[in-house]
């Protein structure tokens, strides 16, 4: 996952890109991470009210959705 923090024309927006290897594996660990206890006791609560904006941006590569290699 890359962040983008402040700068360009949006000073106060952060921007998260994360890779995928596919369709599929982008909806497992998407649910997997807001169906837990982290997101639903501790950050959904926290961090959403701070949302002005909220969009979601998927982009597909020829061989499928774009991946960073593992770290």
């Amino acid at each position: 996952m890359a962040v983008l923090p402040e700068g360009g024309p949006h000073p106060d927006a952060f921007f998260f890109m994360r890779g995928f290897a596919d369709a599929a594996a982008r909806e497992r660990l998407k649910s997997s991470f807001y169906e837990g206890e982290a997101w639903k006791r501790e950050l959904e609560p926290v961090l959403v009210p701070m949302l002005e904006k909220h969009e979601v941006v998927v982009v597909e590569g020829a061989e499928g959705l774009i991946a960073w290699p593992e770290s």
